[in-house]
């Protein structure tokens, strides 16, 4: 969020922020994708991920994952019998991680690591792709500056970056707070009896509020990943993945999102909440 003051790239996050990072539950239970993480299967928005990856760089052999919470990009590449390595500022996502790898059977093809100064310590030219997925609006500019260079530094002439964050900043500015109340009053009892769950009071919950330090916007992303010579391509997304996860999530998009203006050309960027960018290193 804007207004919330940055530290350099190698210092420590403010400690409210690292308790909730350590805390399993906020992998177990609240990040997106527990559900099918527990189901195990991958969610929607990492199958996106990935299409996109692989429709930009063919082969992959080695990928690495920043931010890689739960493990579930390196646990999948890892059975594909490609070369996976995650980086993870929390230990107790690290360990996470590390119990999904310890049931692959090629697993030995992974790594996760703990990195706390935001270092990538990998030789130039090592990777084919790069993920960062919900991770920049967890990082501060002077960090993301920091791993922007880095992550161009380690990927291959013609690695491609593949970035996924979320909810779009544009969106939260455009569209005026009352349409969302209105909206979510409207719909929370008929919500409660389809779902039986009541449905969230704002966009992000409160933990979320606390770590999403720095939420952008397309022209934002498109303008750092740019100064950092690498190429992009961003668009924004309806869904985060190229389909709803489930019922409950078609609907409560099709509402958030203006309904089908979210859809229409040109105004896309202002009410689509998720934000991807497809970075080529030339």
């Amino acid at each position: 969020m804007e207004g919330k003051e940055s530290p350099s790239p190698r210092e420590a996050l403010p400690p409210e922020i690292s308790a909730a990072y350590e805390d399993p539950d906020y992998y177990m239970k609240y990040m997106g994708g527990a559900k099918e993480y527990a189901g195990k299967t991958l969610q929607r928005k990492y199958l996106r991920a990935i299409s996109l990856a692989q429709s930009r760089r063919d082969p992959i052999q080695r990928i690495l994952d920043v931010g890689c919470g739960r493990g579930e990009i390196v646990n999948h590449f890892c059975l594909l019998g490609i070369q996976a390595i995650g980086v993870e500022y929390s230990k107790a996502a690290c360990s996470i991680a590390h119990a999904l790898l310890s049931k692959n059977p090629k697993g030995h093809l992974g790594k996760i690591i703990n990195i706390r100064d935001c270092t990538l310590d990998f030789p130039p030219d090592h990777f084919d792709v790069a993920f960062m997925l919900d991770v920049v609006e967890h990082l501060y500019e002077s960090q993301l500056d920091s791993y922007y260079a880095q992550i161009r530094r380690v990927l291959r002439p013609g690695g491609v970056l593949v970035v996924h964050t979320w909810p779009n900043r544009l969106q939260r500015e455009t569209i005026p707070p009352q349409y969302e109340v209105f909206v979510r009053s409207f719909f929370a009892l008929p919500y409660r009896i389809m779902f039986r769950r009541p449905i969230k009071r704002t966009v992000r919950d409160s933990c979320e509020e606390l770590v999403h330090v720095n939420e952008h916007t397309p022209d934002q992303l498109t303008s750092q990943l740019a100064k950092h010579s690498l190429s992009p391509l961003v668009f924004t997304s309806y869904f985060a993945g190229n389909a709803p996860d489930s019922l409950s999530d078609f609907l409560g998009e099709t509402v958030l999102n203006m309904g089908v203006a979210g859809l229409l050309p040109g105004v896309r960027k202002f009410f689509n909440r998720y934000i991807w960018a497809i970075a080529t290193k030339h």
